[in-house]
């Protein structure tokens, strides 16, 4: 007969058995992570290409609307306000009516150019839009702000291709030169908008911040020529600068493995960072004619 002693002591796990056992655990939870880390990576690249396709099919509800007619990178000229942000302009077609209704009523809102550029009310322009965030842009706060704006202003992720969208300057705006159905290169052919810091070295992009003009360290644009040069059509998009403070202001930059581009069809592109430099401007220019090269 097995006493109670005998078989308590049969029962207990030695040392060497409880070694194992945390051994395994080590192993199981050394195998599970990466595949947590790889299925956040999954969702959070989901949830950008989705902003990304938003904001593309915004400039075609307001294109719908206006008979064809693509969004201003920058409009000065709207009743009631100055100075407003392609971004801004389509916070209708972003189901962001009332910030956007804010926004146009207000003397000193987010889209009131004030006699000192850049100084619109606190509550307006520290908006967080989530359409404008994405996931895996580190030089922005959790809260939705450029990591050296914290509080301040709202940030966006995303920004705007100057040569579609900006080019065509008029009384004080910078409008697209083509209708949506006029595009030289095809709506397949070129970018409408594409990954960019919130937060860079030479500043921040803002989704509200209006003035080009004056200053592109703040604006949510990119391919600009207009006050840089032609050099920036071959700035290729920086994949995952670190830290985020090494980021060029003048380039598209993203946290994920390859930059997320939404071309004006509505279709979403993932661009290496190896993509040729002319590669990049054809895709960036809508009216060189010229096709995309086998990079692409």
């Amino acid at each position: 007969m097995i006493s109670p002693l005998s078989r308590r002591n049969h029962a207990a796990f030695t040392l060497i058995e409880l070694l194992v056992v945390i051994a395994i655990i080590a192993v199981l939870i050394g195998l599970l992570l990466p595949a947590i880390q790889q299925v956040r990576n999954s969702a959070g690249l989901a949830t950008c290409s989705n902003n990304i396709k938003q904001l593309v099919l915004a400039v075609h509800g307001y294109a719908t609307a206006g008979g064809g007619k693509l969004p201003p990178a920058e409009n000065r000229n709207q009743p009631g306000a100055d100075g407003i942000t392609i971004l801004g302009t389509l916070l209708p077609h972003l189901e962001q009516n009332l910030l956007y209704t804010q926004g146009i009523s207000s003397t000193n809102g987010m889209f009131w150019e004030a006699a000192s550029p850049g100084t619109p009310s606190t509550t307006l322009r520290s908006a967080v839009v989530k359409t404008f965030v994405c996931p895996a842009d580190y030089s922005m706060t959790d809260e939705g702000y450029p990591a050296n704006q914290v509080n301040a202003w709202g940030g966006s992720s995303y920004a705007c291709n100057w040569q579609l969208f900006g080019m065509n300057s008029s009384a004080g705006s910078f409008k697209a030169q083509y209708r949506l159905g006029s595009v030289p290169d095809g709506t397949a052919n070129t970018i409408a908008f594409a990954e960019k810091f919130a937060a860079n070295n030479n500043n921040c992009t803002t989704w509200s911040y209006p003035g080009p003009s004056w200053s592109w360290n703040y604006c949510c644009i990119f391919a600009n020529t207009t006050w840089l040069g032609s050099g920036v059509l071959q700035m290729v998009p920086e994949i995952q600068p670190s830290p985020w403070s090494t980021a060029n202001g003048q380039s598209c930059n993203t946290g994920h493995s390859a930059c997320q581009v939404g071309m004006l069809d509505g279709s979403i592109r993932a661009v290496s960072g190896k993509i040729l430099p002319l590669t990049w401007q054809y895709a960036t220019t809508p009216d060189d004619k010229q096709a995309m090269g086998s990079d692409w």
